[in-house]
């Protein structure tokens, strides 16, 4: 998986001061999870672009006083009107202990049915998966080349080395329907 790295600075807490550091154009910022204290920091909001304005998953690396933490982004809050971030959680992760985290699907091939006029209908963009962070995919790919008219890809057909999909099995990822020109030349060809 992808790492960015971006650098902070500590910051106190309190209402007052998260609306000093928003004055500055920085995000007040808060990492959890390894650490016995949460560690309140700053970084400026530029630093956000590629981590939350992206389809893609990051692990983000945040350098702080000679020391760096590798994180994932939990949670972005926005302000109501401007939509501008005014806050922003990040989970320390363990090398040895799993994370959950929501994971792109992508599609791979041509499907069959597609190729017969079929329409693909992706049912999911992104899947919760549990992994290790040295196990986890930036993108978890699904051959579509066999997929049929009528037919669908299930959680349960995904099959994925080292990861466990947090969804129920039975879920559909992807679809291949019939168009409506495939069901007029199916009626027509029928009356014939």
């Amino acid at each position: 998986m992808e790492v960015l790295s971006i650098t902070g600075t500590l910051r106190g807490t309190g209402k007052k001061d998260a609306k000093a550091v928003r004055s500055q154009g920085n995000v007040p910022c808060v990492i959890y999870g390894v650490r016995p204290q949460p560690i309140h920091f700053s970084t400026h909001r530029l630093n956000f672009r590629e981590i939350v304005y992206t389809p893609n998953v990051k692990f983000v690396d945040i350098h702080i006083d000679n020391q760096t933490m590798r994180t994932i982004l939990k949670e972005v809050q926005f302000h109501p009107v401007t939509n501008e971030i005014i806050h922003a959680d990040f989970l320390e992760i363990s090398e040895n202990k799993k994370i959950t985290m929501e994971i792109p699907v992508s599609f791979t091939g041509r499907s069959v049915g597609v190729s017969k006029g079929g329409k693909l209908l992706p049912k999911m963009r992104k899947l919760k998966i549990k992994a290790l962070p040295k196990d986890m995919p930036s993108t978890i790919n699904i051959d579509i080349t066999d997929l049929d008219v009528g037919k669908s890809i299930r959680i349960g057909d995904i099959k994925a080395e080292n990861i466990e999909i947090l969804h129920n099995k039975s879920i559909p990822v992807v679809s291949v329907i019939a168009t409506r020109a495939m069901i007029s030349a199916a009626t027509t060809a029928a009356k014939k």
